[in-house]
Formats: structure tokens, C-alpha cells, sequence
């Protein structure tokens, strides 16, 4: 889908009337459009329109703000826009893990992000869907084609025993920070409704398809928007055994190495770079396959009417190539607007990292506590699990002019 059916403008034109929200009203006007009658070829919602007492007009379009954040956690989903209005000039960043698993049309893939520009992904989730379990779906689309973690090569368990959440977030004028925990994302399937799906689509469930337990207990990642154009991303990671670990990065366009431990892709209104820090070696490998070839088995046709090409993606993976008992990793994005210039990311001589007006500090020594630290000359802060917390673990927030707070862990109000 490259932009919302009609179906979308008679749910969110029933919206608006029925909760007042001038937001809502403003998204169903601009999928109207300047001709009112147009809300008629969406059928969906005739009935409601024929009996409602409330009319078109009951509230007034209200546009959204620029650096706009969203914290849905009963439904598993941070949100972040610098401009939800105009997309050809909004950075979008969407961080998700579901607490009622991934079954259904949820997808094994816990503390995932997808990151767009000018409405286009530049990072996301990969692969097309045929069916709920044809052998792409379950072996590539649901989980391996996410930006999220590998352990010895296992993807995320697909059921209702694999879940992930949403334990903290923060938003001020300067940032948005997220802490998301899949440390219960991995686990052997145990649904008998996939056991079955999975013998009935012919895959096996085998190491070698990626499918098992590899033993994870822990996987904390927190992800902070620094505003406009800097995303961190700061991993704990722990198994029971030592594993390999396998950082995943995807993209609908080219991914490109550009150093080391470093990709970048170009969606043709912007450029995504992401560096990747952690103790040790690390292998990268960048490809265009997909783990289980996507088939267009079921002729599925695109906007034009015609049958869809299914096309490569791109894919990278950056391997641990030794097993360790624990890992962390670091994650620096950086996006620029074609004809813009590039924030420059510099490592200092104490190990921290300059990223424009930012500096980030981040314990990558599995052996010692985590902590992160992500500071600006202006006073805006996000300390985690520094000496400076009260309470052990906790992530202390600041900003200028601002009381200063500490935060833990909430269980979403939806599985308490």
C-alpha cells in the first residue's frame, strides 16, 4: 500500500465525528480532498453516514505539530514525526514491541523500527506477503526480514509465547526515548495452531530454517530521536549459553558498506547512515536475497492492475563471529535531506562519540553494568543507569528549565 484506501477515509471521517478531534478531522479531509463528494466512494462506512446525527462540520480541522511523538504501549508502539503534516519533509520513526505476542497478524519481530524520509522507508521490514504462512512469510517475512536481533542465527519465536514491550518513554522538545525489552521474544514454538501451519507449508523446524531456542534472557534495547536527524540505539543482550549475535539492518533500496561497520541507503529524497559499535569483531554480510525467496504464487496485482514483480531487497547482517554469553551494541543514524549537509559523527579520545550537538557515552563491555548516556550543551540529557539514578537501573531524563525525571519500568495497562 502506497497510501490509505477509501475504506481509511470513511473510518477516519466517522472518527472525527464521533470523538471531536480536530487531528482527526484534518487526516480526513486531506484523504477527501477539495471535492467533499469524494467521501461517497467509501462504502464502508455508508451506513454510518446515512444514521449519524453528527455532521461533517460539528469540529474543526486542527493540523498536527512538527516533532510530534505518539506512546501507544497496550498496543506496542512509539512514534516519532519532525513533521506528520507535509511528508515530503517529515522523518518518521516507528519502534514497536507487542506485548500480546506475535501471532495473527503480528510479527516476530520485537524492539523492530522502521525509519522513512519524505514518506519513503529508508530502513524497515523486508519481504512480501502471499498468505499468513506460505514458507517466505514464516521464514523470512514475520521475523528475519525486521531490524532486530539473531541469536545463533534463531529467529524470534512466532506464537504467543514470544512477546516484547514497551517499559519507558520520554518526549521533550529536544528528543523522544523509548525502552523496549524482547527478552521473552525467543523461545521454541508451542501454539499448536503454528505447529500446524508450519507442517501443513512444508518447513521444517530446523536450525538450519532458523527456526529453535537459542537460550536468550535478555534483550534491552533503548532508542532515542534526537531531533531532527540523529537516532541512537543502545542493546543488552544475554543467553543462557554463548551465542553468536546477528544485528540486522534491511532497506526496500541499495545498502551500501560505507566503512567497516557502517551502510547506508538512499530512498531518492534522503540518505540513511548507520555506524555500529561494540566490543570485539564483528562480521558483515550485505545481500539482496531474501533467507526464503518471496514467490508471487497467488498473482497478486499492484495499483496498475498489473500481476507484481516481486523484487530483491536489501539485507544486512553484522555477526559476532565468536559466541558470547552476553553482547552490546551502539547504533548511530544519521539522516540527510538531499542537498543537505551530513552531521558529523567523530569518536573522542575517551571512547564517547560526538554526533553534531550531541555526545553519547555507552558501556560496551558486557562485563560491566550497562549505561548509556546521551548529553547536549544546552542541558538536555538521558542518563541511564548512571551513578547520578536513585533508584538502581532507572533512565533520568532532562531539559533546560525543566524538573529532571527518573524512570522505570511500567507494565502496560493491557497485561497487567
Amino acid at each position: 500500500m502506497t497510501s490509505p484506501t477509501q475504506l481509511y477515509m470513511g473510518f477516519a471521517d466517522a472518527l472525527a465525528r464521533e470523538t471531536g478531534s480536530g487531528l482527526a478531522r484534518w487526516y480526513a479531509d486531506r484523504l477527501i480532498g477539495p471535492d467533499p463528494t469524494a467521501l461517497y466512494r467509501s462504502k464502508g462506512f455508508t451506513l454510518y453516514r446515512i444514521l449519524t446525527d453528527k455532521p461533517v462540520d460539528c469540529v474543526a480541522p486542527e493540523a498536527p505539530a512538527r516533532n510530534t511523538s505518539r506512546f501507544y504501549p497496550d498496543a506496542g508502539f512509539s512514534l516519532m514525526h519532525t513533521d506528520p503534516a507535509d511528508a515530503s519533509d517529515d522523518l518518521m520513526a516507528a519502534f514497536f514491541a507487542l506485548p500480546f505476542g506475535s501471532t495473527g497478524h503480528a510479527h516476530a519481530a520485537h524492539n523492530g523500527f522502521t525509519i522513512n524520509y519524505g514518506g519513503r522507508q529508508l530502513f524497515g521490514g523486508t519481504g512480501y506477503y502471499s498468505n499468513f504462512n506460505d514458507r517466505h512469510t514464516l521464514l523470512h517475512y514475520r521475523t528475519r526480514g525486521h531490524n532486530t536481533i539473531l541469536a545463533d542465527g534463531l529467529a524470534q519465536v512466532i506464537g504467543e509465547n514470544g512477546y516484547g514491550w514497551l517499559a519507558r518513554f520520554a518526549d521533550t522538545e529536544a528528543l523522544t526515548y523509548t525502552l523496549g525489552d524482547a527478552s521473552h521474544a525467543y523461545d521454541s514454538i508451542r501454539t499448536p495452531f503454528w505447529i500446524d501451519r508450519m507442517q501443513k507449508s512444508g518447513v521444517e523446524y530446523t536450525r538450519e530454517n532458523g527456526l529453535g531456542d537459542p537460550g536468550v534472557t535478555r534483550f534491552r534495547r533503548h532508542f532515542l530521536f534526537l531531533r531532527p536527524d540523529v537516532i541512537v540505539i543502545y542493546d543488552e543482550l544475554a543467553a543462557r549459553e554463548p551465542v553468536t549475535w546477528s544485528w540486522l539492518l534491511h532497506s526496500h533500496h541499495r545498502l551500501m558498506r560505507c566503512g567497516d561497520l557502517a551502510v547506508a541507503a538512499s530512498n531518492g529524497v534522503a540518505e540513511g547512515r548507520m555506524d555500529l559499535f561494540t566490543t570485539g569483531d564483528l562480521e558483515l554480510t550485505l545481500t539482496d536475497r531474501f533467507f526464503s525467496p518471496a514467490i508471487n504464487w497467488k498473482k497478486r496485482t499492484g495499483p496498475d492492475g498489473r500481476v507484481q514483480e516481486y523484487v530483491n531487497q536489501w539485507h544486512s547482517s553484522f555477526t559476532t563471529p565468536e559466541k558470547h554469553a552476553a553482547q552490546r551494541f551502539l547504533a548511530i543514524f544519521r539522516i540527510t535531506p538531499d542537498g543537505g549537509r551530513t552531521v558529523r559523527l567523530k569518536r573522542l579520545s575517551d571512547g564517547s562519540f560526538r554526533v553534531g550537538a550531541w555526545t553519547v557515552r555507552a558501556e560496551l563491555d558486557a562485563s560491566r553494568p550497562p549505561r548509556l548516556e546521551v548529553t547536549d550543551r544546552h542541558g538536555n540529557a538521558v542518563l541511564y543507569n548512571t551513578a547520578e539514578s536513585t533508584i538502581g537501573g532507572s533512565t533520568l531524563i532532562r531539559q533546560a528549565d525543566a524538573p529532571q525525571r527518573e524512570l522505570i519500568d511500567v507494565v502496560p495497562a493491557s497485561v497487567r
